[in-house]
């Protein structure tokens, strides 16, 4: 019973592990060599329950415009679903990044061991080389890649030590 007790608590540690995290997201455009060629400003949100940002058709930040998108982060999952109201076709890539950029802050320790993107769970023809996941930050290259309305991308992550009690 006890070694039960000890398994419910460890799994329930690692699904509130970045609870109370600062996550900062902003969107990229590099060119050759990592130049940054535009980026929207980023946002702020406290990791909690329901999803941390939502951006709408209507958002222009620093003259990038923002893909529809809602952004959520529940235990070990980073989701990005995407609304109706517009769809990218995808085709020719504009970088050699075009994507979402994501920090962690505020663990005191290693965010992140790793972790990868979940095929099963992602609608898009994403190649799972495009998900990057450093210490406290994870960079999703959706250049070129067609999404629309119900379209989602998932990321499994593999927390660190600290963050799982």
């Amino acid at each position: 019973m006890r070694a039960l007790a000890l398994i419910l608590l460890a799994t329930s540690a690692g699904a509130e592990g970045l609870d109370g995290l600062r996550l900062t997201m902003w969107i990229e455009l590099r060119g050759e060599g990592g130049a940054i060629l535009a980026s929207a400003d980023p946002r702020a949100a406290v990791v909690g329950d329901g999803p941390e940002f939502g951006f709408d058709a209507a958002d222009d930040d620093g003259g990038y415009r923002a893909v529809p998108a809602v952004v959520d982060v529940a235990g070990d999952r980073l989701t990005i679903g995407y609304g109706p109201d517009r769809a990218i076709e995808g085709g020719d890539r504009l970088g050699t990044f075009n994507g979402y950029v994501l920090t962690f802050a505020g663990a005191g320790c290693t965010t992140f061991e790793g972790g990868a993107l979940v095929a099963e769970e992602t609608s898009i023809p994403m190649p799972p080389e495009r998900v990057r996941i450093e210490a406290d930050r994870i960079e999703i290259d959706v250049d070129g890649i067609p999404r629309g309305p119900g379209d989602r991308i998932t990321v499994a992550l593999s927390l660190g030590d600290c963050l799982l009690g």
